[in-house]
C-alpha cells in the first residue's frame, strides 16, 4: 500500500520536472525541424547558393549582350561585327567562304 501511495503522488511531486522535460523536447524538435529550424536554414542556404550561381550566369550573359549592343550603336558602330551579324542572321555567305555539307558540329571536332 505504501508503494501505491507513493506512486499516486509521483506526478504531483515531479510535475514541474515533467513539464520542463516536455517543453524542452517540444522546443528542441521545433528548433531542429520547425519552420525556422536548422534543417530549414540549411535548405535556404543551399537554395541561396544556387540562386547566386544563377545570378552570376545571368550577369555574364547580360554583359555579353551589353557589349554587343555597344558595338551596334551609331556612334561606336563596329562594321565587322555588323557584317558578321547580318550574314549569320540572313543566312548569307561571302564568295570566299567554303561550305562543308554533311558534317555535324560533333563530327567536326573529332
Amino acid at each position: 500500500m505504501n508503494s501505491l501511495f507513493k506512486g499516486r503522488f509521483f506526478l504531483r511531486d515531479h510535475f514541474l520536472l515533467l513539464l520542463g522535460a516536455c517543453l524542452g523536447l517540444y522546443f528542441s524538435y521545433h528548433a531542429i525541424a520547425g519552420q525556422r529550424g536548422l534543417l530549414t536554414l540549411h535548405n535556404v542556404q543551399k537554395d541561396l547558393t544556387a540562386e547566386r550561381a544563377r545570378l552570376y550566369d545571368v550577369t555574364l550573359a547580360r554583359e555579353v549582350l551589353e557589349k554587343r549592343v555597344v558595338m551596334l550603336r551609331p556612334d561606336t558602330l563596329d562594321l565587322d561585327y555588323a557584317e558578321e551579324l547580318a550574314l549569320s542572321t540572313l543566312g548569307y555567305q561571302r564568295r570566299s567562304d567554303v561550305t562543308v555539307l554533311g558534317l555535324s558540329p560533333n563530327a567536326a571536332q573529332q
